[in-house]
């Protein structure tokens, strides 16, 4: 639900942005932190008490109890194998799945902008750059020289995503200082 809440604030923050409406721009991303936060906090219990609720409702405590593992760490990767071995693989890489998610539910919205400013062309070459110079070079150095495995594997993409996004930022900041610029000789 709140992918899909991200994915229209992609769209509202592109069209505004491409319309010169950044004041628009501001406002819908001021609500939409208040809406995606409020969601966050209304939808939390019904994670955390998952197990109660089911047996409120009147589900069997087998299947209340199943389905309020999924929640936490330890115990949701039993979902996944019956192998230990890849349990406690799912266990250790929850943390890169949180950070992940997190990192990437800025990435709609920075494309939207940047598709409403016309820099597709420029978006894409820094996203190839990024992936195939930075990431996957990563990915292969931390998950097999340095032998973090998997785990190497993401940090790698992470990376090369946080390349990306420290790109866009530093072009916007040269982007604003040449507006400044503009605005001072005219």
């Amino acid at each position: 639900m709140k992918l899909g809440m991200g994915s229209a604030l992609e769209t509202l923050c592109g069209q505004a942005f491409g319309a010169k409406q950044l004041n628009m721009l501001g406002v819908y991303l001021q609500r939409s932190w208040v809406i995606l936060f409020t969601t966050a906090l209304t939808l939390s219990p019904l994670y955390i008490f998952a197990t109660p609720l089911w047996l409120l409702i009147g589900e069997t405590p087998a299947i209340s109890k199943a389905a309020g593992l999924i929640i936490f760490r330890k115990e949701y990767p039993a979902v996944f194998s019956s192998s230990n071995e890849v349990q406690e693989l799912v266990a250790e890489l929850t943390p890169i799945l949180a950070i992940s998610i997190i990192i990437n539910n800025f990435q709609p919205v920075l494309s939207g902008v940047a598709i409403g400013a016309g820099w597709q062309a420029l978006v894409a070459y820094i996203n190839i750059a990024c992936y195939y110079i930075l990431g996957i070079p990563l990915d292969l150095i931390l998950g097999y020289v340095v032998g973090l495995g998997v785990k190497g594997i993401w940090l790698g993409m992470l990376a090369g995503f946080h390349c990306w996004r420290e790109n866009k930022e530093k072009r916007k900041m040269l982007r604003d200082d040449n507006s400044r610029l503009e605005e001072t000789v005219a």
